[in-house]
């Protein structure tokens, strides 16, 4: 089977999800990049304990 591979969130599960709970389209693309780095930053940690 091999190591678990860590994976982020689909692109358009985030955008589909800003959507419902109706965040204007001014804020999305702030909200999407600030997501990603807390996104990227939780991988590098996983990673460094695995």
């Amino acid at each position: 089977m091999g190591d678990p591979v860590r994976v982020g969130i689909a692109s358009a599960e985030i955008e589909a999800t800003l959507r419902l709970l109706q965040v204007k389209r001014r804020a999305r693309r702030e909200m999407f990049m600030e997501l990603r780095a807390m996104e990227q930053a939780a991988i590098e940690v996983f990673e460094n304990k695995g």
